[in-house]
Formats: structure tokens, sequence, C-alpha cells
């Protein structure tokens, strides 16, 4: 059986021994720019990583193989809240206040950059064992001084453009983590909320606007009602109350049933109608509250038709608020709690007010219907707690200033799958600016300085002389001196949003203005990655800084489930390898079409190792057997092979190119299974002549094998072919281009292949065994004459003949055939005696070519048939037959209801 451990250890001890990596980074002449999407350093890789990596391994080894000079230099995202959390924890930390009150922040980020250094180095060593080729002693890591500073240049180019700018706006908030967060960074969860509609008083005595919310803490901080001038509106009315609903919403809620209509009338007429806060004399803010108009953000979908508006509190409330110039700020402080807006609100928790605002609501006879809603809800994608929407003062990027020309960039590059690129788009035809600035500590600092006097602002792109670490607390201590009045600058305290750091990953790990030849990530980074990159590079670029981009699935469960340690199905890497080595992995995972969710189960991944286990065993075959390193009088079959091979090398480097390169490792892995070790081996060993071919096909399927199994590739190299190679090992031979190839060959042997299983199953049903020779089979198409000794052999029949059959037994594809069975037991015995003596000669444990002198005795049938081939069974099993009448003491092997006694002389 395939021992892994044996093979994966072997490779990798030769590759370190004789510095192979190195040897193989100093060949390649043509450049070929590859940028790795950096993971996040937060713990133990996940086998999703290990795919990741593994996909990027394989086309980076096939590259080399082509005569490129490949970067390859991994990156680790080392900054960000994920970091800071894990830190927080092992401080003990509650709050984000006693990082300063306590810790103090120079402790705090420097237990940051030990965590960050500690668990790259794990995750490190954990990639090498699935033997990811890549520069680990020359990672790109986002903590370091030349990566910050390298970022910083897009800052300032964003800032001489005039694509920077900072104001108040309303964005997605973490009152957990204390930050913002950009819309790219949510997590969308299945959460359950109160659902409720709620009647705000005109001032029209019994009159009520009645809206639905799903955030009724939102409530506190309502300053306007939203409705469609274009839409119809309906008075209802009903024991003596009179609602205002949209007359689509009154048509389509069987809330309303009860209800009669008074009048109608478009949504425009109720623009300016005032009302009241429905708990106004429980809020110190006074408002004069109204309706205003919005077409786009009040849908008929849902609701009421009549939308709730806290400019403060939500992105489409803080657009209209802005027309209407309506207040912006928020009712809520940093820590997510109400600010003195009023008795019994101030520091309470926002989200945990929701069922006592209901209660006011209720007691004041308000409250006109109450349900619970489980819907899509935005969550924190480090902590996971839900979000809130809060006008915070923030540093954006105007992405909406260029957002066209993002879309056409990102339509002009290839993607992997095509239908990426429609689903990257949607994105970015929503996408607002980008909110940048994050009020935490373990980040790239903003390099932005503003004057305490004249707020005079200066951004940098160099780090200032003598400073060693540009993170904070160090960098807050540059002071610059205002060039307008005088007044001292210091910085803005904030760091940056961590997809920043990578987005930033093309010029600030290489060093160089380069665009990337290609990128490949997880589909989620259609949201991440692939937008903060696109967003970063038009800044420094002015296009798209990557050529090509391919998408892949999730690593899940058999049931298609999330792995998680909680939930009970994950499988850590260190378990994978241990049962079944890196290599059954990569087979496993790149065999998976690159954008369908990989589905880990042991069943396939034991089916990736024993198929690694038959191509040892061919190579076990040719060490054994192979004599000549030369091709020898090739038959017809042989040239079939070399063609069929040309033909899989031309989907397998054409598929690698198009970086659908589970394509060229499905079309790898039929060939080796069906063509050679179910097919061609079977010729073989009836033709010893076709070695020459195998041994040299087989080298050609090593080569292409090598970027997906390396080691193995590797270990049956140097035990097989290095002693009649150059090359020191199988990563500085070529994967060449495919020589023309013979299709109407490849067309034939398909049909006559198709014939033999035809066949087969014929014998199947006839129950005639297959070592059992068939007297004659005629076969009405002359055409496939030329393949007259393989149909033979593989079907055992003693004559083929090619005639028109006056009845048939079988017909495929056109072709009739008669079927003559005939009486051949003798040879049929003789098939079987072959079989048990080779079977007990490897009981023996002894070598091919040792001979031996065997006692047999049996039934008078097997006698007879031993008697009459014994010249040909000698040279066959290298074993001297002697007669010995009454045999009793050897070992007993039946042959249907006849016995066969062999002993060891």
């Amino acid at each position: 059986m395939y021992d892994h451990k044996e093979v994966e250890e072997w490779s990798e001890r030769f590759w370190q021994e004789n510095n192979i990596y190195s040897k193989i980074k100093a060949r390649g002449t043509r450049r070929f720019e590859f940028i790795d999407g950096p993971p996040f350093v937060t713990g133990e890789i996940h086998p999703g990583t290990a795919w990741n990596k593994c996909i990027k391994d394989s086309i980076l080894r096939f590259y080399r193989m082509r005569g490129y000079d490949v970067n390859d230099t991994p990156g680790f995202d080392t900054h960000g809240l994920p970091i800071e959390v894990k830190v927080e924890k092992k401080l003990g930390i509650e709050n984000k206040g006693e990082i300063e009150s306590r810790i103090g922040i120079e402790k705090f980020i420097k237990e940051c950059k030990d965590f960050a250094e500690q668990y790259r180095n794990i995750m490190t060593q954990q990639l090498k064992r699935f033997h990811i080729w890549m520069d680990w002693d020359r990672p790109y890591i986002t903590f370091k001084k030349e990566y910050i500073e390298r970022s910083w240049k897009t800052i300032k180019r964003a800032w001489d453009k005039g694509l920077l700018k900072e104001g108040d706006y309303v964005v997605p908030y973490c009152y957990r983590c204390q930050t913002t967060l950009a819309n790219y960074e949510l997590e969308y969860k299945d959460l359950e909320d109160p659902s409720i509609y709620v009647m705000f008083p005109t001032f029209e005595d019994g009159k009520y606007l009645l809206i639905w919310t799903t955030t009724p803490w939102t409530l506190v901080a309502n300053l306007a009602v939203m409705v469609n001038p274009n839409e119809i509106y309906l008075e209802i009315e009903r024991d003596g109350k009179i609602l205002i609903v949209a007359k689509k919403r009154f048509e389509n809620n069987s809330i309303f049933r009860d209800w009669h209509v008074r009048r109608e009338f478009l949504g425009k007429e109720l623009e300016g109608l005032k009302y009241k806060h429905p708990f106004d004399d429980l809020l110190k803010f006074k408002f004069d509250r109204k309706v205003v108009l919005s077409e786009e953000f009040v849908s008929m979908e849902d609701g009421t038709g009549l939308v709730h508006s806290a400019p403060g509190h939500g992105e489409e409330d803080f657009k209209v608020g802005q027309r209407y110039g309506l207040p912006t700020f928020s009712f809520v402080d940093d820590e997510g709690k109400y600010i003195d807006v009023g008795d019994g609100f101030k520091g309470r928790l926002c989200r945990d007010m929701n069922n006592e605002i209901i209660e006011i609501l209720k007691e004041r006879g308000l409250l006109f219907r109450r349900e619970t809603i489980k819907h899509s809800y935005p969550t924190c994608w480090r902590c996971k707690s839900p979000l809130i929407y809060r006008s915070t003062h923030q540093w954006f990027i105007t992405i909406t200033n260029f957002r066209d020309r993002m879309i056409e960039e990102a339509k002009r590059i290839k993607w992997v799958p095509n239908f990426a690129m429609k689903r990257f788009v949607n994105f970015l035809q929503n996408s607002p600016d980008w909110c940048i600035s994050r009020q935490r500590y373990w980040g790239i600092p903003l390099p932005i300085w503003k004057c305490d006097r004249c707020e005079n602002v200066t951004v940098i792109d160099k780090i200032p002389d003598g400073l060693e670490d540009p993170h904070r607390p160090y960098i807050d201590q540059i002071v610059f001196k205002c060039d307008k009045c005088g007044g001292e600058m210091r910085r803005v305290p904030d760091v940056l949003d961590v997809w920043f750091d990578s987005g930033n990953a093309v010029w600030a790990s290489t060093g160089k203005d380069v665009v990337a030849d290609f990128i490949v990530e997880g589909q989620d980074q259609i949201r991440g990655w692939f937008y903060s990159l696109l967003g970063s590079g038009m800044i420094y670029y002015n296009k798209i800084p990557y050529r090509a981009v391919a998408m892949h699935g999730f690593f899940v469960d058999e049931k298609g489930e999330k792995m998680s340690k909680s939930v009970g199905n994950y499988v850590p890497v260190e378990e994978i390898l241990e049962r079944v080595g890196a290599d059954a992995f990569r087979l496993f995972g790149l065999s998976n079409n690159i954008w369908e969710d990989l589905k880990f189960n042991w069943r396939d991944l034991e089916l990736a190792k024993r198929e690694l286990f038959v191509i040892l065993n061919i190579a076990k075959y040719l060490e054994d057997n192979h004599r000549s390193v030369n091709y020898v009088d090739m038959k017809i079959w042989d040239k079939w092979l070399v063609a069929r091979l040309n033909e899989l090398k031309k989907v397998y480097i054409d598929s690698f190119q198009s970086y659908e390169y589970y394509i060229a490792v499905r079309a790898l892995r039929e060939f080796i299974i069906e063509d050679l070790s179910r097919f061609y081996m079977k010729i073989v060993k009836t033709n010893p002549s076709s070695l020459g071919t195998l041994y040299h096909v087989f080298l050609e399927v090593l080569t292409m094998l090598a970027p997906i199994t390396p080691a193995t590739a590797e270990y049956i190299y140097q035990k097989l072919y290095r002693k009649h190679h150059l090359e020191e090992s199988i990563f500085m031979r070529n994967i060449d281009d495919p020589a023309d190839y013979d299709s109407d060959l490849l067309r034939n042997m398909q049909r006559v292949r198709g014939l033999i299983s035809e066949i087969l199953e014929w014998r199947q049903r006839e129950k005639i065994n297959l070592r059992m020779p068939i007297q004659e089979v005629i076969i009405s198409d002359v055409s496939i004459y030329p393949f007259k000794e393989i149909i033979a052999d593989m079907i055992n029949a003693k004559e083929i003949s090619f005639n028109k059959p006056e009845s048939s037994d079988l017909s495929y594809d056109g072709i009739e055939v008669r079927i003559i069975v005939g009486n051949l037991v003798d040879e049929w015995l003789y098939n079987e005696i072959s079989r048990r003596i080779q079977f007990y000669r490897k009981q023996l444990g002894l070598k091919k070519d040792e001979t031996i002198q065997l006692l047999y005795d049996g039934s008078d049938a097997i006698v007879e048939v031993i008697d009459k081939f014994k010249s040909e069974l000698a040279e066959k099993t290298r074993a001297e037959l002697v007669r010995n009448v009454g045999l009793s003491d050897g070992i007993r092997y039946s042959i249907k209801d006849m016995e066969l006694i062999l002993k060891k002389a």
C-alpha cells in the first residue's frame, strides 16, 4: 500500500538537502507576477486555507515548469481587529477603554505584534507540510515598516487627486469593537428581531401616519417620515381612527382587513405634513418633524409605504436627510449606549431598549401591531456582534467619483468563472464611498496630520526619519509645524481599515509598480480583497491592478455546511496529513471544480490515495521489468498511447493557462487510471516490447503530475528515472508543448475500446469466465483490422476474423459481432494453473527471476493439462514442475470443482 509518510518525508528531505527550490527559482526567464492574497494570522490554518494555497502552488509550479520566473512571495495579513480581539482576551480586557487606561497602547501593540509573529510562524510550518513552494524566508508582512510606507503612498495619491475626504456619515458600527466597518466587511446572519407597526399622531385629531420598523431603538432618533411621491396612498378608517398607508401595502396585507378606504391621493401631497413623535415628552431634543419625499428609498415590497427616518442611524435616512437639511448626529455613543436624549435612556445599550420602547408605545395606544421577524442582519466579521448604523466623523475614499471607471476596468480582465465578473460588477454598482478610518490601535496609522489651530491638513507618504516603528503610540508623538499658521500639526489618531492593508499588496509587497498577472481567492473576496485591490489600484494606477482573477468556492463538510469546531464537523489539517498525506489532499482538492464548494469527505480522499498507489505500482512494474530506455518497434497501441498523451498535454496546458486547473487534473487522473492502468498495462504484460513506450509516456505523466502531487512525482522520478536523465529534480524538467497527433487513430481506438467493453459485457451475461478462451470472434468492420491483436488479447479470443457474419450476437456503433465460443477448456485450465503457481511464488516471497522446483498433484484434468503444457508453464512461471502422486501436505487450490496441490521441493 502507498506509504504517504515515507514518500513525502523522503521527497522533503531530498529538496532540503539539495537546495532544489532555490535552484529552480534561478531558472526562469519570463516573469509571472502572482500576488498572494494574505490570510489573517489569527490561529492555525483551516483545511480551506491549505486548499487555497495548494491551488496557488499548483499554478506556480506549472508556470515554473513552463520556463517562467515566478513571483511566489507569500503574504500575511497581520493587522486589524481579529488580532486585537485575541489579545484583548489574553490580557483580560473587557472594553476598549481599558487598552489605554489599564494596559497602555505601547504594551498592547507589542502583544499584537508578538501574537501576529507567533501565528505567522505556526501557519508557515503547517503550509509547508502541504509541499507549498513559496519564498517563506522572504514573505510580505503587512506590519513591516516598508509595507506601511508603500501603503501610505496610496493615501497620499488619493489626497493629491482630491479623493480623500473627511466628514460625518452614517456607517455600520460595532459597539463591541467600538469602530466602524466598511460595507464589504459585513457578515449577514439570520437574526430574530421585533417587527412593529407604529402610529405617529398628526396634528389632526384621530389621524396617524402608520410606519413599520424592525429597529424600535431607532425611534428615539426619528426626525422624519419618508413617502414615495409617485405611489398612491390611502386614508383608511375604523372605529374613529384614520391611518395613512400606501395603497399597494393596504391591498397586500391582511392586517388591514377590517379597515375601509376614505380617500386616495399621490404621495407627493403628503410632503411637509407635520406629525408628533410618539413619545416626544420623554425626549430632550425638540424638532419639528415632517413628511419628506423619497422615490428611491421607499419600497412597496414590505411595511406600510411610510418609512420612519432617523438620519443619524440609517444610510438611506442620512442621504434623504441631507437633501432636506435634517440634523444627522448620532443619538448613541461609542459604546452603543444612548447619550443624554431623555428620561430613562441615557447610558442604556440601544438594542437592549427594543422591548422597553415597545411597552412605551403600547401604554400610549400607539402600537398598532407587534410581531417578530427572522431576517438577514449585518454582524461584525470579527466579533460576530449585531451592528448598528451610526453617524460618525470618518475619513473616506470617494469611490463614487470613479465607480463607473471601476466597473469598466473590472469588465476588461479575465474572470474564472465568467459569472464571477457579473457578481463583482453587481457589487460595484452599489458600492458607497470607502470608509478607511478605524478607531482602533493595531493597524497602519492614518498618515494624516491636522493643525490644532487652523485645521490645515497634511498627508505624508514617507516614514519620518529616525522612526523605527511607525505604529501607535510612536507615530502619535510626531508633531509637525503648520506651514500655514505656524501651529502644531498632530496626527489624526485613527488607523486604516485592515482591508486597505491588503488592498495595497501588489505594489507594497513587490516594491515595484507592477500589475499582477493572476490572483485567486475564495468567493467571499468578491466584496473583500478583489474589491479593495481594485479600489486601491484605481487610486494608485488609475486602472485595475490584476489581469486575471479566479474565484474558488468554500471548503465545507460533506453536507455543504461550514466547518466549525463548535458544531463538531471540523477536521484539523494534522488529521488529514496523518491519515492520507498532503499529496492525496492536493489531488482531492485540485480535482474540484474551482468555483464550487469543496465538500470534505474521507471517501474521496482515500480514493485519491489509492490512485497514488496505482501510480507507484506502475513505477514498480517498470523498475522490475524495464531494460531499455528506447522505443522499440512501436505497435499501433504504442502509437495510440503517444497520441493520447499529446492530446492530454494539450488539454492540460490549455486548462492551466486558463486557470481552470481542475480540468487538467481530472483529465490526468482519467488517463492514469483508465488509459494506463486499466488498459495499456494489460497490453504491456503480454507485449514486453511496449515497455519502452510506457517508460517514456510515464515520465511525461509524472512531469504533468508534479505540480499536483509534487512529493509522489519527485519520489518516483528519483527512484526510476534520475539515473538516465540530467535533470536533478523533476521540477527542473519542462512541461513542453504537445506534438501533433493522429486524431483518427484516437477515434478508432475509442471505438475499439467500446467494442471490447461490449464483448466483455456479453461474456459476463453468458457467464463465460474471462480466463476461458473464446474460439473465434467475427467482426463486420474491416477498418479496425489494425487493432486485431489488442481485441484478441483483451477479450481472450484465439482468433479474430473480419467478415460480415450471417448472424450477430451483439452490435456496437454499427459493428456486427458473431462470437463462436468453442471448447478450449484445456487453455482455460492452463491460465488458471498458471495464476495459482504465480500466487504460490508470491506466498513464498520469491524474486521475479528466481527459479523453483515444485511438486504437484491434483485432479486428473489438472494433471493432464500440466503434463500437456509443462514446458510453457515452466517458462511462464519459472517453475520446474515434478509430479508427486499422492501429495497430501502441500497447498491446496480449488479450480471450479477440481483441485491443484503444490509444494516447494
